[in-house]
């Protein structure tokens, strides 16, 4: 088993970010479409699928049709934690071996098997009718300020657009997001109540000025795809916290 590439510190970094706010391990496919790594945080809660196509890469290739591994994301994440965002990181998988370089740096880590991992979640197959566009900075400021005295946000879309609604016990916090200031919303109807620490989390990864992509329904699952750069795409699926009228 070999697979070889190299890539810029600054997405290395974001992907091991996206996947370790909800997992310590997870399985890497490696083909000739790129990286593509799924995976479920112990709660059942939230997915995290992560893809990143060949041309984002500065180097890339495999010698065989698909290269399966196993990473412990807590220990490769803390070593590349100390690269520079712009600097290029030689990837080498060979073997039981993941052999990491950047500078004068080196790092081998130990690949885990990876039918000890569990096993990679299926994609949902649900229509959620809603479908919101918009920049990351925007969500992302009522999302800090519902933090600060709730730990749920009703998201509510209508003729009009979004609406992010948080109630402590004697405090709310409403946010509209009106047709006219996202990038696109296709006006369906769509009501769901979400836990905010996950929310916090998944806005945490990407660069403020990022696209995320919202998919919603009534009582159903949140699809975030946060569109880090062309070509690399982190997605979520959070489950909704309650039924909500």
């Amino acid at each position: 088993m070999r697979a070889t590439c190299v890539v810029n510190a600054g997405v290395l970094k974001t992907l091991l970010k996206g996947l370790n706010i909800l997992v310590s391990e997870s399985r890497w496919r490696f083909s000739e479409s790129g990286l593509q790594i799924r995976a479920v945080d112990p709660a059942n809660v939230s997915m995290v699928i992560a893809n990143i196509e060949p041309h984002v890469f500065d180097a890339y290739q495999i010698n065989e049709k698909e290269v399966i591994i196993g990473v412990d994301i807590d220990r490769l994440f803390d070593f590349v934690k100390s690269f520079r965002k712009d600097d290029l990181v030689d990837i080498t998988i060979l073997d039981s071996k993941i052999n990491i370089k950047a500078r004068s740096i080196e790092y081998s880590l130990s690949l885990i098997d990876p039918s000890a991992i569990r096993r990679e979640p299926k994609i949902p197959e649900i229509e959620l009718p809603a479908k919101i566009v918009m920049t990351v900075e925007n969500f992302k400021q009522a999302l800090n300020a519902a933090n600060k005295f709730s730990d749920y946000v009703i998201l509510e879309t209508s003729d009009s657009g979004l609406k992010l609604q948080a109630d402590g016990d004697i405090d709310k916090i409403t946010a509209y997001f009106r047709d006219s200031e996202v990038i696109e919303f296709n006006g369906a109807k769509a009501k769901s109540m979400f836990g905010i620490d996950y929310l916090m989390q998944f806005f945490s990864v990407p660069d403020k000025n990022s696209v995320v992509t919202l998919r919603l329904g009534d009582n159903y699952p949140l699809h975030l795809t946060f569109e880090i750069q062309d070509g690399f795409t982190l997605e979520y699926f959070q489950a909704p916290r309650i039924e909500v009228e």
